[in-house]
């Protein structure tokens, strides 16, 4: 089934196919998402959720189909290529490097820094002190906006699974991606932790306008914070639309709702 369209799609993928030996991972799943929006992907474990945003930011390589990002293709570009280009994502479990400080990983997240390269070094020195001093102040604002200034100077390894959700996500901004793509953000944090990443979301649409676009079992959840609901069952999208009119859908609760989201609507 395709993809219910949108006006403005900031991502566009159609027929997009992943084959590992004889199984069909992604069968021809075609999404579209809704530039400045927050949309969900549900669907039972093995639906091909996780190997779809592994396709879409390039960690994985897709067999066909068309991946565009604000109209350009980044099929099979690699994950540094599409990250420049304004789309990042975090994962089910957390990447921080656990033997540096939280502010000293939140400083690798920053783009654009000349005293990366030796030249810079060499040839840029006030450039790129000016620019340290801007990715510091960024850093540390980001930090305090996420409740995790107080620990800036710890090493990223004390911190709880919680924490370093939202500390993936603090450091994601630090490059201010236009599209963000979340891994089951709420999966093992505790609930006032993640009702944090879920105001976060809605903060960081309504002031930056960045989209989300994010994988979460937790229905109550999606139904209450998405705008747009893609469905997923054994590789394909078999339902998209807004939340009233997915919970509607015959085929979604057979695959994955169940009688109760018809007892709930």
């Amino acid at each position: 089934m395709a993809s219910a369209a949108v006006s403005d799609p900031i991502l566009r993928v159609d027929s997009l196919v992943k084959r590992f030996g004889g199984l069909k991972a992604v069968d021809g799943a075609s999404v579209s998402v809704e530039r400045g929006s927050i949309t969900a992907v549900i669907g039972p474990n093995g639906a091909g959720k996780t190997t779809l945003f592994n396709l879409v930011t390039g960690f994985i390589r897709p067999d066909g189909g068309v991946i565009e990002l604000d109209g350009r293709s980044i099929y099979r570009h690699a994950p540094y290529q599409i990250a420049r280009c304004g789309m990042m994502r975090t994962f089910q479990l957390p990447k921080v490097l656990g033997a540096m400080t939280v502010l000293e990983n939140m400083l690798l997240g920053g783009a654009a820094n000349p005293g990366e390269r030796l030249l810079g070094l060499a040839c840029h020195p006030i450039r790129w002190r000016r620019r340290e001093r801007e990715l510091r102040a960024d850093a540390l604002e980001l930090l305090e906006r996420f409740r995790l200034d107080k620990h800036a100077s710890a090493y990223a390894a004390t911190l709880s699974g919680g924490q370093r959700k939202l500390l993936e996500m603090a450091r994601l901004l630090m490059s201010r991606p236009r599209l963000i793509l979340l891994d089951e953000p709420l999966a093992g944090v505790h609930p006032v932790l993640g009702q944090q990443l879920i105001e976060h979301m809605h903060a960081l649409r309504a002031e930056r306008g960045t989209t989300f676009l994010f994988i979460e079992h937790d229905m109550e959840t999606v139904m209450t914070n998405a705008d747009a609901i893609v469905v997923m069952a054994q590789g394909r999208v078999i339902a998209a639309g807004t939340p009233a009119v997915v919970r509607q859908e015959r085929k979604v609760i057979d695959a994955y709702l169940g009688s109760n989201a018809e007892d709930a609507s």
